[in-house]
């Protein structure tokens, strides 16, 4: 409400115009932060993209039987059994 309130009284006066460009400003840099911010987290996970790509490059031997191991350092930056696709493999 108040922000709609701003960006409407941006024409009455200077210091009404100066808060309604400060909030729409503000709006636009949390949208922008917010993009950014989501992609860096997306990055985080490299052990999620390693399988993911194993199961990219291997898809063709869905359907036979593969053990993949999943050591600690692997389960701390991603991997998890949410992220298997195959039935068939462990």
């Amino acid at each position: 409400m108040f922000s709609l309130k701003s960006w409407d009284g941006r024409h009455k006066s200077w210091l009404k115009s100066l808060v309604g460009l400060g909030v729409a400003g503000h709006l636009l840099g949390n949208v922008l932060l917010t993009t950014v911010l989501l992609y860096a987290s997306s990055q985080n996970y490299p052990g999620g993209q390693a399988l993911t790509h194993l199961q990219h490059q291997h898809r063709y031997l869905r359907n036979k039987p593969v053990t993949v191991h999943i050591d600690s350092f692997s389960a701390e930056t991603g991997v998890n059994r949410f992220l298997h696709l195959y039935d068939s493999w462990e």
